[in-house]
């Protein structure tokens, strides 16, 4: 007899056997980040840009190329121009700093561990990201602690 647990498990090991699958074949497995849909193709689930916030997430990291630009101005910007999430809310900082540090958008992925070649066309250049990545991490470092009242 096959009871619910079973079943729950079995079904939950094919599903991410197809995931595994589709990611080795430089297929995205599950929702396609902001700035691209998912999209049927001869019966497959494929990724694709979405044609208005591809463009403005293009835009965010051409923003973050600047060195000198906050990432609430780059905010701002994109937010004004009208990118917002997929269920239409603005972006928060931190939803951003996600975006410019996911390699998704130079056409690579992520995947349990492994970096995957996908199959998605690339927002942005790995030259333009890796600038971005850098710019970044020295916003990190020039970010200055608040002295406390005991300094």
């Amino acid at each position: 007899m096959i009871t619910k647990e079973h079943y729950m498990a079995y079904t939950g090991k094919l599903a991410s056997e197809a995931m595994a699958e589709k990611a080795e074949r430089g297929e995205w497995p599950g929702q396609a980040p902001l700035g691209y849909v998912n999209t049927c193709d001869a019966g497959r689930n494929i990724v694709t840009p979405d044609t208005k916030r591809a463009l403005l997430i293009q835009r965010a990291f051409f923003l973050a190329e600047n060195p000198t630009l906050s990432l609430r101005k780059i905010l701002a910007e994109i937010t004004e121009h009208g990118l917002l999430s997929k269920r239409g809310k603005p972006l928060g900082v931190t939803t951003l700093w996600n975006i410019l540090t996911d390699p998704f958008y130079t056409g690579t992925f992520l995947y349990k561990g492994e970096y995957i070649e996908g199959k998605h066309q690339p927002l942005i250049s790995q030259v333009a990201f890796d600038l971005v990545q850098k710019n970044l991490a020295t916003r990190q470092r020039n970010k200055t602690k608040t002295p406390s009242a005991t300094e």
